[in-house]
């Protein structure tokens, strides 16, 4: 199953990092039994298989999904900028060829941060994913910012220039203040897919901390497509909620 292929209604992801890979096939379980609908895997915080990825155990855990109607969203986040040549201090950025690999392997949904990899690499990503039947996020993590409407409204047209399937925006609020603005730019960038449904990807835009952990739940109530919770076994961001309380938050608030 393709992300695209989900239906209609607000997604639950959960997220799995910090962790060993052993936990993975234990976190699509625990997905399941709680009717998420995806399990993201950030790469670059599952312990043996960051830097050596193993095509046979990540063809195993995609099998795996798919008899589970799990969908595996891969993400490898890089850890600082690196310049126009690609390169950061530990060298040559590979991240774009170790996502293909993963795209091999039978993963069929990468995440690719917008803002930190190269225009051309992106992409030649977005057309080999595609070439490969799957499908691509372009995300942006700010952790530096409460939330602007002209910035995500900048990165929300550049995902769509480039083909995106999907788009994520998360960004560190302040202040509860601030965090209402975030459901501000959901409902405007709501607004601007909706006059072009097949141009403009669906997007996931929330805060994060404590001060954006509201918006984890009230996002989808404007227009988000998804939300991110924890696995039991590694947490991968500030704020997230767990599955459980998350589900009841959800269902009271949509109630209203």
């Amino acid at each position: 199953m393709l992300l695209s292929e989900i239906p209609e209604k607000p997604a639950i992801c959960v997220s799995v990092g910090n962790c060993s890979f052993e936990d993975i096939p234990d976190t699509i379980k625990y997905a399941k039994s709680k009717k998420a609908e995806c399990v993201e895997i950030r790469f670059d915080l599952i312990k043996d298989l960051k830097n050596n990825p193993n095509h046979d155990k990540i063809s195993k855990i995609a099998s795996f999904a798919k008899e589970n109607n799990i969908v595996i969203i891969a993400a490898y986040r890089n850890k600082e900028k690196h310049n126009k040549a690609g390169k950061t201090s530990a060298g040559v950025n590979k991240k774009p060829a170790f996502l293909k690999k993963l795209v091999e392997s039978g993963i069929t949904a990468l995440d690719v941060e917008l803002d930190l990899t190269e225009k051309p690499a992106i992409a030649d990503i977005v057309k080999f994913a595609h070439s490969k039947n799957a499908e691509i996020i372009l995300s942006v993590h700010d952790f530096n910012s409460s939330g602007d409407i002209q910035k995500t409204l900048q990165f929300y047209l550049e995902a769509a220039y480039f083909g995106a399937d999907f788009f994520k925006m998360a960004v560190m609020p302040d202040c509860r203040e601030e965090a209402l603005e975030i459901l501000l730019i959901n409902t405007k960038i709501k607004e601007i897919m909706a006059s072009d449904p097949k141009n403009y990807p669906k997007f996931t835009i929330f805060g994060m901390g404590d001060n954006g952990k509201i918006t984890r739940v009230l996002s989808l109530l404007y227009g988000s497509f998804m939300a991110y919770c924890p696995s039991p076994f590694g947490l991968t961001a500030p704020g997230q909620i767990d599955i459980d309380n998350f589900q009841r938050l959800y269902s009271s608030l949509s109630a209203i």
